[in-house]
């Protein structure tokens, strides 16, 4: 999960993450190992000598006394468990929750209220200067107290209503949210170090800020192309941004030339000339800096197209340096895919909003105007028009949709379904590989077709496939939440090579390098070599303990989940909402040896991203899964 607190004693550095619990390493190590506490959404983490406490979004304050090898619940008087921050002032610590402060000064074992003078609202940050407490209240600005919490008294008018972190120099204080200001006569004035948003920084989502060897440092985690690492040496009059590589953006789709790799992410497109150790915002002309960029693709070396989540379709003929809006090709509809067949350009859609089809689309002026070419596609009637992506072998071009893969013979004038043997008609992914066709499903892995779709055969890979890439003599398959695979040989035979827990959105190669583009963790690489050299095929089902994606994935309403056991054991498999909230408990008991199925039906559940756990004897194992109905 994501990391969302650090903290470290004289021994251990602690991580704390997002429904992943807390990790450890040895404070000068190198390798993190999981502790006991188990999985769980940590806010924050302190430090009191060697006693880490541990803040959680619904279950309270742990205290592990043994340097992270066993944790305990610390909550005796703490009335809200939702523990939104800790600081400590000596040996009090203190906790904001989702309503009030709390004061322990007992490491824990005691808490009692000290919110007088402040709103009943979440706390969203605590910090210590030298003997006086900052706090941030949700919608209601900054407090300080100089009596340990005993009481408070409102910084002003402080121009950030959400602050999220405080920063110290001196007697100056700067209070960090959807802007960063500072004052240096307790709130009386407040300086606002944002006037316009045109000094260099976005302002508007600050999660952090400090200030050390003279230099201010903020956190940015806003939306848009722009965000990270922002550095003032100046108290904040002027900001550079830090430019420390791809953000953490949901990438939709990657793509390189020679010369450039192109990340198409949920905050704008980015580019990087180096093979992705810096990225750089491209000059953008027209109207949508901010596009969710969805799809990108090259053609005929710097020649480039990128279609967003609105529909709209902007081209670049300086390898992404430069991007022009060119069109909206449909209201309502996500650019998926590009295609190309000689001087005609392809794009393909899907729906996001209702009374709307996806279909595919032709260009024979670079993008400029666009012609649906939907005949014999699935329409409205047929439910699901999703049309996922396209491949081209010759003038043959084939449509990847929910209802299995489609070919046209004349540039999308007419299209037929040629789907004998594709058991799986969710079709994600297409690839070509010289003359061979692969499909990558949802649900049934990756077909493969020999006589442009004409029939298909199974690979032995049966997983959530949602991209495939041929490189030179090798293909590879990205998955949902289980990462890349590569296909050994003509038999079939598959192996992971990395990436295990990853959602795989698109792939690309440059200089003997494969990228994978992931909804949560942007841009991964790794050299092709490295994943190409057989020591031995690896056995698909691992051996023991396991727990299987759900089929069929989106589901609505029932889903079945398959695990497991290589001994007898007792075992709990729950299911929790996205926020961690259990929704249902599935099994509950002690189960002998063996491989077994359970049906999960979500009636009365709202759609969206759910999680289910399992826990057999010391083994535990987490996956997502999405209801959409």
């Amino acid at each position: 999960g994501a990391v969302q607190a650090v903290a470290a004693t004289s021994k251990k550095v602690f991580a704390g993450t997002y429904f992943s619990g807390i990790f450890m390493r040895d404070i000068n190590g190198s390798i993190w190992e999981k502790t006991s506490f188990g999985d769980g959404i940590i806010n924050c983490l302190a430090v009191i000598g060697d006693n880490v406490f541990a803040g959680t979004y619904s279950t309270g304050v742990y205290l592990s006394i043994d340097n992270g090898l066993t944790w305990n619940q610390v909550n005796n008087k703490l009335d809200d468990h939702q523990i939104e921050c800790l600081a400590v002032m000596g040996t009090n610590l203190f906790a904001g929750t989702g309503s009030a402060v709390y004061l322990s000064t007992d490491m824990g074992a005691n808490w009692s209220l000290a919110s007088t003078g402040l709103p009943d609202n979440a706390i969203l940050s605590l910090a210590v200067n030298g003997t006086d407490l900052y706090t941030g209240v949700s919608g209601s600005g900054a407090y300080y107290s100089n009596n340990n919490g005993q009481s408070w008294v409102q910084l002003g008018d402080c121009p950030v209503h959400y602050v999220y972190s405080f920063a110290f120099n001196g007697s100056k204080v700067y209070a960090a949210g959807q802007k960063i200001c500072a004052t240096t006569n307790g709130g009386a004035d407040w300086t606002d170090l944002s006037p316009g948003n045109t000094d260099g920084m976005p302002w508007t989502n600050i999660q952090s800020i400090c200030y050390a060897g003279g230099n201010l440092i903020a956190g940015d985690n806003a939306v848009n192309v722009s965000t990270g690492i922002y550095i003032s040496n100046n108290e904040g009059n002027s900001w550079a941004h830090s430019n420390l590589g791809v953000p953490n953006f949901c990438t939709s789709g990657i793509a390189a030339n020679s010369e450039n790799l192109i990340d198409a992410t949920s905050g704008g497109i980015l580019f990087s000339t180096d093979g992705g150790t810096e990225w750089n915002d491209p000059t953008m002309h027209g109207d949508f800096r901010w596009a969710d960029f969805s799809a990108v693709a090259f053609k005929d070396g710097n020649y480039m197209f990128a279609g967003d989540i609105n529909g709209y379709v902007y081209v670049s003929a300086n390898g992404g340096k430069e991007l022009t809006l060119q069109t909206q090709i449909e209201q309502g509809a996500t650019v998926t895919s590009f295609a190309f067949i000689s001087t005609y350009v392809f794009a393909s859609t899907k729906p996001y909003a209702a009374g709307t089809a996806g279909g595919v689309y032709i260009s024979s002026d670079t993008g400029r105007t666009w012609t649906p070419v939907n005949n014999g596609l699935p329409t409205l009637a047929d439910t699901n028009t999703v049309v996922s992506s396209l491949a081209v072998i010759g003038s043959n071009l084939f449509a990847g949709t929910g209802h299995g893969v489609y070919l046209s013979t004349n540039n999308g004038t007419s299209w037929k379904k040629v789907n004998d043997g594709l058991t799986g008609i969710l079709v994600y992914s297409l690839a070509v590989k010289g003359t061979e066709l692969f499909a990558g499903t949802f649900g049934q892995g990756v077909f493969r077709s020999n006589n442009n779709g004409t029939s298909w055969t199974h690979t032995s890979l049966v997983k959530d496939v949602t991209s495939l890439i041929t490189v030179d003599t090798n293909l590879f398959a990205g998955t949902w939440s289980e990462g890349v695979y590569w296909l050994v040989n003509r038999d079939s035979s598959w192996v992971q090579v990395g990436l295990p827990n990853e959602y795989v959105t698109s792939f690309t190669s440059m200089n003997g390098n494969l990228y994978a583009a992931t909804i949560n963790n942007s841009v991964w690489k790794r050299p092709i070599p490295e994943m190409t050299v057989i020591t031995g095929v690896k056995k698909e089902t691992p051996s023991g303990f396991a727990l299987h994606q759900n089929y069929p994935n989106p589901f609505n309403p029932t889903t079945s989940i398959e695990y497991t056991l290589d001994k007898r054991q007792f075992v709990s498999l729950k299911v929790y909402d996205i926020l961690g909230r259990e929704v249902a408990t599935l099994i509950n008991e002690e189960k002998p040896a063996g491989s077994y199925q359970v049906k999960f039906d979500a009636a009365g559940l709202s759609s969206g991203v759910y999680l289910y756990r399992i826990r057999a004897g010391k083994n535990s194992e987490t996956r997502k899964m999405i209801l959409m109905r």
